[in-house]
């Protein structure tokens, strides 16, 4: 699988590529000549990856039937690896190979049954050895941070993508690898890309193709094939933004300002998009949504390349005012919404499959972390992880939450309809038009609740692993023990019976299938959160034109 620095494409060459992958017997990855310490990091990582195996659906590290060293798959089981052993595997993984866009698409299409050899110099590795190794790194609460950082970046996109959705397949591919051609950030990943989605696309490397058509192609032929609008993750503004450039696109090809993308918070529940594109007016697109808050206070937000040390300094000042007053979006104290939006309400409580409860150690450690009274614990790490590139902000109306750290004073919240997350918007001139700063996490708007208001005791609300790495949300009774994916908040739908339905990378990742008793019809969204549905039950949801 070499890649040479130029090639010529053609469209329909392009197009066939997966299946020269598909088809071969065998696939060779060549990583180079062999050096110093090429051989320790291969031996290494084969007998890692025999160890440990991955079950995409459970999402998680299990104990591989063959393995020697029993305890070794453990997130918490620290590797007794010398430095030099570490060092090799850093310098190893560090390899041009792993930063290539292209390859990812080859890699992942090789036949399973011959599977692939990677190999360096003379030393060769079993592609499915060294997957399974870079995964087990990846779940590793101890090893060195510089690896950590390594195997985040080129260890994700070793998972099998299939059924993922385009989201999750564009962060994992085209945002962190290189590539001569930034057309590619799509064209590259067509062969494990949703089905549907990818015929939709055809590559055109004409001269007057630019990266930004194929981007705005792209996110337009994605919404109408799911119905939703998830590529708004890919939003942020610059510091080398023109005003010219739709804010609205995916900046594909622009480092981006964060270290993690934000789960997902069902904010808009199980709707679907409205939207509206006009060819005539190519920079703007008008969407459906609902103005929830206006920020009033903006912290400096966390760098990217700032230290551990003034990472937690500078966290400590973003506690808020009054900790002990009462957080009135959910009744808890203001001390437990700043820590939970520091851990993305990543915590046992919201996925009970987590190991960190909050209420109980959780916050205990950050808060001697943020004072300085012990050292900092991986789970503060990880908080920190998701905090990086976004500042801490709160609202008019009471709201506290993680924003892009361009965020300002005067920045709109809103919940577009068919978007999971909430999306800070600036407004930018006329009336309801605005520019996409990005979209962020805001405690207290989750599971739809400014749309249907909050759950009714004694529910609550918790997220689980679904097919294709989704997330979903699973209702359940505190009094009963009941369980079910219906929102107890909504009455049954007339016509109308949800069915089980195996959903692929062409459905939305938040979806609710239904299905009509007369009609046979099936959909994918909950028709009891439409337009009119909402506007009569007092919701303002208004159009907005994004610029």
């Amino acid at each position: 699988m070499h890649q040479p620095g130029r090639r010529t494409r053609e469209s329909h060459q392009v197009r066939h590529m997966p299946e020269v992958y598909t088809m071969a017997d065998q696939v060779v990855v060549w990583l180079g000549p062999a050096s110093e310490n090429s051989r320790l990091a291969l031996s290494t990582l084969e007998y890692l990856g025999k160890q440990f195996e991955f079950i995409p659906q459970l999402r998680a590290p299990l104990r591989s039937p063959d393995a020697e060293m029993k305890y070794w798959w453990k997130p918490n089981c620290k590797l007794p690896y010398e430095q030099n052993t570490w060092d090799a595997i850093e310098a190893f993984l560090a390899r041009t190979w792993f930063g290539q866009l292209w390859v990812v698409q080859e890699i992942q299409l090789a036949n399973p049954q011959s599977g692939a050899t990677v190999y360096c110099g003379h030393d060769t590795i079993p592609w499915r050895f060294l997957a399974r190794a870079i995964i087990c790194l990846y779940y590793k609460h101890n090893i060195p941070a510089k690896l950590k950082e390594q195997v985040s970046d080129s260890g994700i996109p070793v998972e099998r993508m299939a059924d993922m959705v385009l989201r999750k397949v564009l962060y994992r591919v085209s945002i962190n690898k290189a590539c001569t051609d930034d057309r590619d950030r799509i064209y590259g990943v067509l062969g494990i890309a949703p089905t549907k989605f990818a015929n939709r696309i055809q590559p055109d490397y004409s001269h007057t193709t630019l990266p930004t058509n194929v981007y705005k192609e792209a996110f337009l032929a994605h919404a109408e094939q799911v119905q939703r609008l998830e590529l708004f993750c890919f939003c942020f503004s610059a510091p080398n933004d023109d005003n010219l450039t739709p804010s609205w696109l995916p900046k594909l090809n622009t480092t981006s300002p964060f270290r993690t993308y934000l789960g997902p918070q069902f904010a808009a529940g199980m709707s679907r998009a409205y939207f509206n594109y006009n060819k005539a007016v190519p920079n703007q697109l008008q969407v459906l949504g609902v103005r929830c808050a206006v920020v009033t206070r903006v912290t400096e937000h966390l760098s990217l390349d700032l230290n551990l040390d003034d990472s937690v300094r500078l966290v400590e000042k973003w506690k808020p005012r009054h900790n002990s007053v009462v957080y009135k979006p959910t009744g808890e104290t203001m001390w437990t919404a700043f820590a939970h939006t520091l851990f993305e309400w990543t915590t046992k409580e919201r996925y009970p499959k987590f190991p960190y409860q909050l209420e109980t150690k959780l916050q205990e450690v950050l808060a001697s972390a943020l004072s300085g009274k012990r050292p900092v614990s991986h789970e503060v790490r990880e908080a920190l992880s998701v905090c990086r590139g976004r500042a801490f902000f709160e609202t008019q109306e009471g709201y506290v939450g993680l924003a892009p750290g361009d965020t300002k004073t005067g920045d709109l919240i809103a919940i577009i309809l068919g978007c999971s997350q909430p999306l800070v918007l600036r407004p930018a001139g006329e009336q309801s038009r605005y520019r996409v700063i990005g979209e962020c996490f805001v405690y207290g708007l989750q599971d739809a609740s400014y749309l249907l208001g909050p759950l009714p005791r004694p529910w609550n609300a918790t997220v689980h692993p679904d097919t294709g790495n989704r997330r979903k949300l699973v209702f359940s009774n505190g009094e009963t023990g009941e369980t079910t994916g219906n929102d107890p908040r909504l009455a049954p739908l007339k016509g109308w019976e949800g069915i089980d339905q195996l959903a692929n990378g062409d459905d939305p990742e938040i979806y609710h299938f239904i299905r009509n008793k007369d009609s046979g019809e099936v959909v994918n969204f909950d028709r009891r959160i439409e337009l009119d549905v909402l506007k009569t039950n007092g919701i303002d949801v208004v159009m907005l034109t994004l610029v």
